[in-house]
């Protein structure tokens, strides 16, 4: 698994995809065509029982992210031989600020339920949070509710064209 860049602020991992709110809520739609569901309180319900997972990991959370962060930034800005042969190369990093700032988002997105940006943003394969969504929809494990996306894009080519749009412009050089 590769991460996706973080340096567009969109997707962690592949996990924020599979676990995106709009292929959630496609996942319900699925799910009522075979049980008898409220999709909206379902959703709703889903979002709720987050919510305290994310409050309780919000440190290691934004930990992670600025983790990530720094690496990606340490990365691009080191020296080539040209600047090392000239000498006095040197080379700051404050997480501080960064962690402090990163924190209020966090802190807002969870107060305002922004699954999007919490899923999106946030290493959640790391906590309770994708055994807690797989549980809420009623599916056996990971693997099943994984199946289960993997089959619905491979069936609807308007699932499948909604969650390329997440990872543009990736899908139009990989498609062209």
């Amino acid at each position: 698994m590769w991460p996706i860049s973080v340096s567009h602020n969109k997707h962690y991992s592949v996990e924020s995809l599979y676990y995106h709110p709009q292929t959630i809520k496609s996942v319900i739609q699925r799910i009522s065509k075979l049980r008898d569901i409220d999709t909206n309180e379902m959703y709703s319900s889903l979002c709720s029982a987050l919510m305290p997972i994310f409050e309780a990991n919000k440190t290691r959370f934004v930990a992670r992210l600025i983790e990530r962060k720094v690496k990606e930034k340490v990365s691009t800005g080191l020296p080539n031989w040209q600047q090392i042969e000239q000498g006095g190369f040197e080379y700051t990093v404050r997480t501080d600020e960064l962690f402090s700032i990163e924190m209020s988002k966090i802190n807002e997105f969870i107060q305002s339920e922004n699954l999007t940006m919490l899923i999106s943003r946030y290493p959640i394969r790391e906590t309770q949070i994708v055994s807690n969504i797989v549980k809420s929809l009623g599916l056996k494990s990971k693997d099943d509710y994984e199946q289960t996306v993997r089959k619905m894009l491979n069936e609807d080519a308007n699932e499948s064209n909604k969650i390329k749009a997440l990872i543009q412009p990736i899908t139009v050089l990989l498609d062209a």
